[in-house]
């Protein structure tokens, strides 16, 4: 069990085992915050089911340190799965059967998955499908009306089961949940795109649509061209703050990219903006990136961005920061390849 006691998913993580049979076993917090600790503790304790985030297993699941022989199900869920995830899982656990999941707390858990085995991992590129709905769930497409799309479309995801939270606790009742013929439903306010195929793709949050110069931008594909880079393990991507006082910096909309990278020192800033300007318009090349070598990892086991926002701003504070838009664009340090 590697989730923290505050994320939702912990009773799954005890009480299913436990109900059939199983043991659970929990790593100390020292073991759980190192990635290759954590390794060689599923390996010493010969784990065989196992719960995480993607976030999460890039720490741990990294091909070093031997192959872990008995881990046969990983189920992974909380946040998209790239295909380049599952390649380089594969490589800790070859006899692994991959299980990408979607789900929410208020649906609750898991309302669609994916079942790969390592022959089914290939070339692809990008996000994994959400997969099938699981028994007693139907996942829905509908557009900004809320009338339900059929066929090749871009919608929010909307989940139908008589599994659904009957609402939040002591809040009144949004539009989120409601009742279609006598089978609640939750709107999940995910984005998805369902291909002529039928597989459903996610496509970021509602509330993280961007609009930046008339542009309508999507920063889970700005996220998605920055992993195309061989050098980048994962990648996140938000409106930068404002303002920061003393520094000056304009309060006009810009983007910040946070970018991780196999190796320290690998990866430079101008090369993510070089390779982010021939793939995608000139607005959603990010104003600012910051290059690290790790994520930090809140106790759900998903980057902790309050965290990350922090220690940039901290980074920003102690660089002499152009007090002017036209002075930031004249130093090399903050100008854009769309600016040369």
């Amino acid at each position: 069990m590697i989730s923290g006691l505050s994320h939702d998913p912990l009773w799954r993580d005890i009480f299913l085992p436990l109900s059939i049979g199983g043991q659970v076993h929990i790593p100390d917090v020292r073991t759980w915050a190192h990635g290759e600790k954590l390794a060689a503790w599923l390996q010493e304790n010969a784990i065989t089911d196992l719960n995480t985030t993607p976030t999460m297993a890039r720490r741990f699941l990294t091909g070093q340190g031997g192959p872990l022989a008995a881990l046969r199900r990983v189920v992974l869920g909380g946040e998209p799965t790239y295909w380049d995830d599952l390649r380089s899982f594969t490589r800790s656990a070859p006899a692994a059967t991959f299980v990408p999941s979607y789900g929410a707390t208020e649906t609750p858990q898991i309302a669609a998955l994916g079942v790969l085995d390592p022959g089914d991992i290939g070339d692809q590129s990008g996000m994994v499908p959400l997969g099938a709905a699981a028994p007693g769930f139907e996942l829905m497409l509908v557009d900004e009306a809320g009338v339900r799309l059929s066929g090749e479309g871009f919608g929010k995801i909307v989940v139908r089961s008589p599994h659904i939270a009957h609402g939040y606790f002591d809040t009144e009742n949004s539009t989120v949940f409601r009742v279609s013929d006598g089978i609640r439903t939750y709107a999940t306010g995910d984005m998805a795109y369902r291909t002529a195929q039928g597989s459903v793709v996610f496509r970021g949050r509602d509330d993280r649509r961007i609009k930046i110069r008339g542009v309508r931008i999507e920063s889970t594909e700005i996220e998605s061209a920055i992993r195309e880079l061989p050098e980048v393990v994962d990648s996140v991507v938000v409106m930068a703050p404002p303002q920061l006082p003393g520094k000056g910096l304009p309060a006009s909309e810009k983007l910040l990219a946070f970018v991780a990278t196999r190796e320290s020192g690998s990866l430079s800033e101008r090369q993510v903006k070089s390779h982010l300007a021939k793939a995608l318009p000139a607005p959603a090349v990010p104003e600012y990136v910051s290059v690290t070598r790790e994520f930090p990892i809140g106790t759900n086991g998903k980057v902790d961005l309050p965290v990350m926002l922090d220690e940039w701003r901290k980074e920003v504070h102690t660089r002499a920061v152009p007090q002017t838009i036209g002075a930031a664009r004249s130093d090399p340090r903050f100008r854009t390849p769309a600016d040369e």
